[in-house]
């Protein structure tokens, strides 16, 4: 069986024995982020390296075996350097904190750290940019929304959850009213035209989404305004007629082409649309008996 020394401490162990099964044995602490046990190791991380002393060359701890006679040092100033440009590397592009759970935990994905880093930094609008990339209506949201995200902030076993809604909101009616509110780039027309059953929330978020695709969209509301059950007299309160209407419109900005007062079923049928259309999206809500016969 082979034996080594690890930082003054001798030991003899089985034969393919790892360097890292080693300093565990002696109690020394070498750290690891792709290592696991009793699965291959991948030496991907290189936060394991260790100092081989009679080669002055270093050593992945987690895959390389004892050789007999070796002498290893795991805390050298080399082993040191090592270990900080391969956590230098492995954070270089990445910010720790891209799956917090309030983004798990937000249904449409936000990226919330990345608004509340550029809210910290005083950069209202890029914050309200990083909202729109995936909120067609983030100033009305932030005065409806349940906020998930924020039961399961990380922040609130310390104190209090921070209040991301609020701040979503803060953002949005900041960029609302500045001369030229965020749009998103359009790509080019993709010649596949679709059309949306449906001007509620529902409706315009899918037209949003599809729009900066580059599809046409073209959207059917039965009422003679959009915004569906958010037009309610229930929400006046909470959200202000005025908010609501000024995002509807930097959305049909975009393209929409808006036809209310128009009864599926009555006004045209769902087999017309079928026709006339690449994809009919059915985002209606409750519907009466003889539409769904309709649907089949």
């Amino acid at each position: 069986m082979p034996t080594l020394t690890m930082n003054s401490q001798q030991l003899t162990v089985p034969q393919d024995t790892t360097l890292l099964t080693a300093a565990k044995q002696l109690g020394i602490d070498v750290p690891t982020l792709c290592w696991k046990e009793g699965l291959e190791h991948v030496t991907s991380c290189m936060l394991c390296m260790v100092e081989n002393r009679q080669t002055n060359t270093l050593l992945p701890a987690c895959s390389t075996l004892v050789e007999d006679g070796m002498q290893i040092e795991t805390e050298s100033d080399a082993v040191v350097e090592s270990r900080r440009m391969a956590l230098e590397l492995l954070l270089g592009d990445h910010l720790g904190d891209c799956e917090g759970p309030c983004r798990r935990a937000c249904a449409a994905g936000m990226d919330i750290p990345a608004m509340l880093r550029q809210i910290t930094q005083g950069n209202w609008h890029a914050a309200a940019h990083i909202v729109k990339r995936h909120i067609a209506l983030p100033a009305t949201l932030g005065r409806v929304c349940p906020a998930p995200c924020e039961k399961v902030c990380r922040r609130g076993a310390q104190d209090a959850s921070v209040g991301i809604c609020m701040l979503k909101r803060f953002v949005a009616d900041i960029d609302l009213a500045s001369p030229t509110p965020y749009q998103p780039d359009i790509a080019e027309p993709s010649g596949y035209p679709v059309a949306i059953v449906g001007g509620g929330p529902a409706g315009l978020a899918a037209a949003y989404e599809l729009m900066q695709s580059g599809t046409a969209c073209t959207l059917f509301e039965k009422q003679s305004t959009l915004g569906g059950a958010l037009q309610s007299a229930d929400l006046k309160d909470m959200l202000p007629p005025a908010v609501l209407d000024t995002e509807i419109q930097q959305i049909t900005k975009l393209g929409l082409q808006v036809n209310t007062g128009i009864v599926i079923g009555a006004n045209i049928s769902l087999e017309e649309l079928k026709q006339q259309f690449d994809a009919v999206i059915l985002a209606c809500g409750e519907v009466s008996s003889g539409f769904a016969e309709q649907l089949g």
